[in-house]
């Protein structure tokens, strides 16, 4: 509770005293007897103590709440996430989950290293995308996530307008450029909805070759499949892969995929049609670059696409790492602190000297624990109180900070030194419990181990949580434990965004108030709103549900009735970041596709601008 918190109470039942007994308020110090005032003091020192007892039964009623009614660990933090590009070392290699880099983050004097993974596996070629020729301007790309206009030519009369030439340079070709990902990043943030719309339909040429190219990554299935597979294949608690597979398809429609065997010509030729638009000095560019013409549907035009930015070796990370610790099990007592600075996020193994692993166990699950399972406990071990053991100790400075004074009076000099040692201890605990030394609360695993097992080997993944939002787009990145990939191309193509602490008490009641009105399921206005709360949280000011029109993207289509979701900010939308912005339309939007049953799109407004 806030120090200050003792005084108001007092100041409050000294004025309620004075009212009572009809003293005036400027004469309220002066009028009480001392030995009032000593008494109201007191009881306003118990009546602080009793609301912060309050407090803390509050908060642990509310997280026994979550775990008996909500079995995933919902309220635990959240890794930032970006689109990483970084070219291979060898004609091509092939980098998984397991490969892990890092960003050294720099505040004043001192240094951060933040580990970010790929979320599955990823074939990298040695090459990017070098030029892209838009209409009558050829652009170059620049240190890999951006491109930078080198030649202005002549528009041909024939020049179809919704033509892009991609051109593609590998050091080293290697025999099939099968599972080569394209990432398309328009950034133009007003007319993506229609541009995304129409990639999946674009063909790709090699010469007079058409390309099979699927949407989504090398691995990707339809949709259906990938949310089918999602549902019966995962645990409800994996914290690790339900997260993965959000961001994963968060991502999906900035990806195409060449889908079958197909391998460059030896002797890359010139396309004619270039030569004619730019004449002579296309002729100085690379001359081993090979380039793919890509036909979009009619609707998408120069003046669009001369804000698409195109490359391969691109691929989300999030802000995880991988930790390892090892500690020799006890028959009766196995409860085993995970030991790391930063944020716990999700156990990735657990496993003895046999190699035998240990499977988690649900919070509700039922009946008793058997060999070979564990639990993953944040807090609260052995005790009904939810403070953690620096919060007790704090707290118990305080007690003997107001209770020592009661001897100063006493002259006995063993009684004295004793209370100057109890100070000094005082001081020497303060300067251990300094504010930010420990973020969150030290997660613990509750195992009952098997009768031939002696040792147990911990993987964990830990995250920084909003530490490691906005790194900027064009970021560098260093390899960690591999040499797989070329060190100078490992570069950010977007900011990094999404990372978040343990949620607050409010946030968790927010959370909590969305889980048990909607079960997960969005149906009716009240479920909207309340996964407005959930997301934006308190730059939530208002938030309203109507009916309106609007055309949808495609050639066959037309108006359609949509569900417009007007959001009002606690600020202007001016004092907000963009990306801020775009980042919580993006998320309600994944949020509402995946849980809620409605027919009609959705649009939303933050402070009555579509977004």
């Amino acid at each position: 509770m806030p120090k200050e918190q003792k005084e108001r109470i007092k100041d409050r039942m000294l004025k309620t005293a004075a009212r009572l007994w009809g003293y005036p308020d400027a004469e309220v110090e002066s009028s009480f007897d001392p030995i009032v005032q000593l008494l109201l003091e007191a009881c306003a020192s118990e009546l602080e103590k009793i609301s912060g007892e309050m407090d803390v039964s509050h908060a642990r009623l509310v997280e026994r709440l979550a775990q008996i009614m909500m079995p995933e660990p919902i309220t635990s933090s959240q890794p930032a996430y970006g689109i990483l590009h970084s070219s291979s070392n060898e004609s091509s290699t092939t980098i998984t989950s397991e490969h892990q880099l890092f960003y050294t983050l720099r505040n004043g004097f001192s240094s951060k290293d933040l580990f970010f993974m790929p979320l599955t596996r990823h074939r990298l070629f040695r090459g990017q995308i070098k030029y892209m020729a838009i209409g009558n301007k050829l652009f170059e790309t620049r240190e890999h996530w951006f491109k930078e206009q080198i030649l202005q030519g002549n528009l041909q009369a024939d020049t179809p307008p919704n033509h892009l030439w991609m051109g593609l340079s590998l050091e080293t070709p290697p025999a099939s450029i099968e599972e080569l990902s394209f990432f398309f990043d328009l950034r133009n943030a007003h007319q993506q909805e229609m541009f995304y719309y129409y990639l999946p339909l674009a063909r790709f040429f090699l010469g007079d070759t058409e390309l099979t190219v699927k949407s989504g990554y090398s691995h990707s299935r339809d949709v259906a499949s990938e949310d089918l597979d999602n549902i019966m294949q995962q645990p409800a608690f994996d914290t690790n892969a339900r997260y993965g597979q959000q961001v994963l398809q968060r991502f999906r429609h900035h990806f195409l995929t060449i889908s079958k065997p197909a391998s460059l010509p030896p002797q890359p030729a010139p396309p004619g049609a270039l030569q004619q638009i730019f004449g002579q000095a296309f002729s100085k560019l690379h001359p081993d670059t090979c380039w793919i013409r890509v036909e979009f549907p009619e609707a998408i035009r120069h003046t669009l696409l001369e804000d698409l930015f195109c490359n391969i070796n691109c691929f989300p990370v999030v802000n995880k790492r991988i930790n390892e610790q090892s500690q020799r099990l006890n028959r009766y007592l196995n409860i085993m602190p995970l030991h790391t600075s930063d944020i716990y996020f999700d156990i990735k193994r657990v496993y003895d000297v046999t190699g035998t692993d240990y499977h988690v166990r649900n919070f509700t699950t039922t009946g008793e624990m058997q060999e070979g399972e564990l639990v993953v406990r944040s807090s609260g071990i052995g005790r009904f109180d939810s403070r953690e053991a620096k919060e007790i100790i704090a707290y118990l400075i305080e007690v003997i900070r107001d209770e020592s004074s009661l001897f100063e009076e006493v002259r006995n000099d063993y009684v004295s030194s004793r209370i100057r040692e109890l100070h000094q201890l005082i001081a020497s605990l303060e300067e251990q419990l300094q504010p930010g030394t420990n973020r969150g609360n030290i997660p613990y695993l509750m195992i009952k181990p098997r009768e031939d097992a002696d040792f147990l080997f911990i993987e964990f993944y830990t995250t920084n949580g909003s530490i490691a939002n906005n790194i900027r787009m064009g970021s560098r990145l260093q390899e960690y434990g591999s040499v797989q990939l070329q060190p100078g191309s490992i570069t950010l193509l977007s900011n990094t965004q999404g990372g978040r602490d343990r949620l607050s008490i409010d946030e968790k009641i927010n959370l909590y108030r969305y889980h048990l009105l909607s079960r997960s399921r969005i149906v009716t206005s009240e479920d909207i709103k309340a996964l407005c709360r959930y997301v934006i949280g308190n730059e939530l000011r208002e938030v309203t549900i109507s009916k309106g029109v609007s055309v949808l993207p495609g050639a066959a289509e037309g108006y359609s009735r949509t569900l417009d979701i007007k959001l009002t900010l606690s600020k202007p939308a001016a004092n907000y970041a963009t990306g801020n912005l775009v980042y919580l339309k993006d998320e309600l939007l994944s949020q509402l596709k995946e849980h809620s049953a409605n027919n009609y799109p959705y649009r939303i407004f933050m402070n009555e601008v579509l977004m």
